[in-house]
C-alpha cells in the first residue's frame, strides 16, 4: 500500500490519457501535477519531450506562478523523471515477418546527466524563457532534481515479459483491446497477435 510519500506522474496527454486535452491541442495535463501535491510529499514529472516541457513552463508562466514552480523543483518536492529512451515497434522482414520492441536511444540520451543539455537549452525552451536570467534560474532549480533512467536499465524486465509472451500458458492467440478515442469511442474489439514480440536495448543513432 502507498505511504502517500512519492508518485510518478506522466503528464502527456493522449488518447488513454486526458483525451479530451489532446483533443484540445493541449499536449500536457497540469491539473494531474496539481492533484498529485495534494496527497503526495514529493511528485515525480515525466514529461516525453521538449515542447511538453515547454507548455509546462508556459502554463505556470502566464499565471504567473514561474516562482513557484521553480520553488518546488528546487526544494525536491518537484522532481523530473526522464525515460532517456524512445520504446519503439520495428518491422524485422524476413521469411515470417515480425516486429521487434526496441528501446532506443542516441549517443547523448545514453550518457548520464544529459536532461540539462538535452531539455532545458532546447529552442522550445528558450522561447518561452526569453530573458537569460530566467533560463538560468531554471538550470539552477533542476540541476540535482532529475531521474534519468537508462534503456540498459530494463534490460532484464524486458527479456522477462519477453519469455513470458513466447509461453503460451500466459498468453492468449486473441485479445480484446479499446478502440481510442479519436477513432469514434470505447468499443471493443478483437485484434490477433499474429506475431512474436521481442524486447531488447539498443543504441541509435537519430
Amino acid at each position: 500500500m502507498s505511504d502517500h510519500t512519492r508518485a510518478l506522474v506522466p503528464l502527456e496527454s493522449w488518447s488513454f490519457n486526458s483525451p479530451e486535452l489532446r483533443m484540445a491541442g493541449r499536449s500536457v495535463d497540469v491539473g494531474l501535477l496539481a492533484e498529485a501535491l495534494i496527497y503526495y510529499e514529493s511528485v515525480l514529472v515525466n514529461v516525453s519531450s521538449q515542447p511538453q516541457l515547454a507548455e509546462l513552463l508556459q502554463w505556470f508562466a502566464d499565471r504567473g506562478l514561474y516562482d513557484n514552480f521553480l520553488s518546488l523543483v528546487g526544494e525536491g518536492t518537484v522532481t523530473f523523471y526522464d525515460y532517456s529512451f524512445v520504446t519503439s515497434a520495428v518491422r524485422v522482414k524476413g521469411k515470417y515477418d515480425k516486429y521487434d520492441i526496441l528501446n532506443l536511444q542516441d549517443p547523448i540520451q545514453a550518457q548520464p546527466d544529459t536532461f540539462e543539455r538535452r531539455f532545458l537549452y532546447h529552442p522550445n525552451v528558450a522561447r518561452i524563457l526569453p530573458n537569460a536570467r530566467a533560463r538560468r534560474r531554471l538550470y539552477d532549480a533542476v540541476r540535482g532534481h532529475v531521474i534519468e533512467a537508462k534503456a540498459n536499465a530494463f534490460g532484464e524486465a524486458v527479456e522477462n515479459a519477453s519469455a513470458d509472451f513466447a509461453d503460451p500458458r500466459r498468453t492468449e492467440a486473441y485479445r480484446v483491446s479499446r478502440r481510442p478515442h479519436f477513432l469514434g469511442g470505447w468499443g471493443l474489439w478483437d485484434v490477433r497477435v499474429g506475431f512474436h514480440r521481442r524486447c531488447v536495448s539498443a543504441p541509435f543513432g537519430w
